[in-house]
């Protein structure tokens, strides 16, 4: 490049960058001290990622040991969902089932059915596949579905509602079991587990890709 004139003088490249303080060359060592900060940040942000995952892993396979709740806990849980079925009506229509909605959960016995047809909509953010053969998986509400958690899915699942597809159900046209990240909207019986305390869609008899 050719010489700049400013002010009756010549100023070359090279000059301009002294006089904004801009080097023309990086430091090494300044390139190694931002590289090692990078790196840090990354091992974080990995290591982070990886609690998150733990601690889904952990709530989503109820790893933790079975205890029952307490009476009383137990009782204001059986209040709040008689309130939830006097306020939330199930639906009906194509995307719902006839006779026994739970058929083909391992656990019937501890379903308490809130309704018989419910739809939700949301973001996987796990899944797993259970001893049972249960295809298992924690769903991030869109808001306009959040009132189907109880304070149980915020205590114990991060606020995320259960969702699990029964293995009879896993291969049914219907059903396009997600992997994590996928947007999806789905139908089942909305339940409690009345072990657990906290709210899900089980059996889910339909997943669809948004």
């Amino acid at each position: 490049m050719g010489n700049l004139k400013t002010d009756g003088a010549n100023c070359t490249p090279d000059q301009l960058n002294k006089q904004n303080n801009v080097p023309a060359e990086l430091d090494d060592d300044i390139v190694g001290k931002l590289s090692d900060k990078l790196e840090k940040k990354q091992e974080i942000l990995k290591d982070n990622f990886q609690k998150l995952r733990d601690r889904l892993d952990k709530a989503i396979g109820e790893e933790e040991e079975e205890i029952p709740l307490p009476d009383d806990i137990q009782k204001l849980i059986d209040n709040e969902d008689i309130k939830t079925m006097e306020k939330h009506k199930s639906q009906a229509g194509q995307h719902c089932r006839d006779g026994n909605v739970l058929a083909g959960a391992s656990n019937e016995e501890d379903l308490k059915v809130l309704a018989e047809c419910q739809d939700a909509v949301g973001d996987v953010m796990h899944t797993k596949k259970m001893d049972d053969g249960d295809y298992k998986f924690l769903l991030k509400l869109d808001d306009k579905y959040e009132f189907l958690l109880d304070d149980k899915n915020k205590e114990k699942t991060d606020g995320f509602l259960v969702i699990e597809v029964v293995p009879k159900d896993q291969d049914i046209k219907n059903v396009d079991l997600p992997k994590s990240g996928d947007k999806v909207h789905i139908w089942g019986a909305w339940v409690t587990d009345k072990p657990k305390g906290w709210h899900e869609i089980h059996p889910t008899w339909k997943v669809v890709n948004e």
